[in-house]
């Protein structure tokens, strides 16, 4: 009985590692693509091409889903991800969730 509970305690311990450190993960993803869309913003910001939709022309508005800052159209309500950022949605949620907030996004 002892021995179970040691045994359980181990699984327990190394769930939790491995949690950690895919967390670890995603926060280093997350400040690596903050700091390139910071850089892009900095290097663009006088630009008129900046933040523009590429299907109307309207302005874009930057929307946070969980620390994942994504571009929406505020004239035909398009979405834009930039490179990396759908993984980090998936990598940090069930794909179901991430795609019912994607859905509520765009009015559906």
């Amino acid at each position: 009985m002892a021995t179970d509970d040691m045994r359980q305690e181990g699984y327990d311990r190394e769930e939790q590692h491995f949690k950690d450190q895919e967390q670890q993960a995603l926060q280093q993803l997350r400040a690596k693509l903050e700091e390139k869309r910071r850089q892009q913003a900095d290097a663009n910001a006088d630009k008129d091409f900046f933040l523009r939709c590429c299907r109307c022309g309207g302005k874009m508005a930057e929307i946070t889903i969980d620390e994942v800052v994504i571009d929406k159209c505020e004239t035909c309500g398009g979405i834009y991800l930039d490179a990396g950022e759908l993984d980090l949605l998936l990598k940090s949620h069930k794909p179901q969730s991430v795609w019912s907030t994607l859905g509520s996004l765009l009015g559906g």
